[in-house]
């Protein structure tokens, strides 16, 4: 009896110490290779999760718009990654005239492109921690848009940024911002 409580006791502290070891894989980490701005430059296109992005050879990407697949949907989890390739960037008109509205933008993104969400259905916006920049009239007339969330770096909100925007009740704005461009709230009513 004595051997068998040993046996299974020695069998537990070796099954704890083997599941010890075992580690999960970890998220994907960008390491960015050594490539100047200027020699940055595009390589490709890519269609993934019903949206086209832009290639970079520092493997990077920027999300340039919409595929057919996702056209008609409402909702939006933007990526951190496109197979091996950072999502850095929302490029100018990617979502334009859109129907989503709701969109989760990933904290890998530094910066929303001019006229990014303009007219688009969307009704709320959290801006990542990440993002530094964000294009002029991004959001313009989006009649839909009720509350503006600033969690990032953005220290420039750009001209005509959320003009139009006639429902927006909230908007929270961070500390780094440092400048509001002219007409940025204009015909924000509410």
């Amino acid at each position: 009896m004595k051997k068998t409580l040993c046996l299974i006791l020695f069998l537990a502290m070796l099954a704890t110490l083997l599941c010890s070891c075992v580690k999960e894989s970890p998220e994907p980490v960008y390491i960015p290779p050594e490539i100047t701005p200027e020699e940055r430059e595009k390589t490709g296109q890519m269609d993934y999760a019903g949206l086209v992005f832009d290639l970079y050879n520092d493997k990077t990407c920027e999300l340039a718009g919409l595929s057919e697949v996702a056209v008609h949907e409402k909702t939006l989890t933007i990526p951190d990654f496109c197979d091996q390739y950072a999502v850095v960037a929302i490029c100018d008109n990617a979502f334009s005239e859109s129907a989503f509205t709701h969109v989760t933008i990933p904290d890998s993104v530094r910066s929303i492109g001019a006229y990014a969400f303009q007219k688009s259905e969307i009704r709320e916006i959290i801006l990542p921690k990440s993002l530094e920049t964000i294009g002029i009239e991004c959001f313009d007339n989006c009649l839909n848009l009720e509350k503006v969330t600033f969690q990032s770096k953005v220290e420039v909100i750009p001209t005509a940024a959320f003009y139009g925007c006639e429902n927006l009740a909230s908007v929270s704005i961070g500390a780094s911002v440092k400048s509001i461009g002219d007409y940025a709230f204009y015909y924000c009513v509410r």
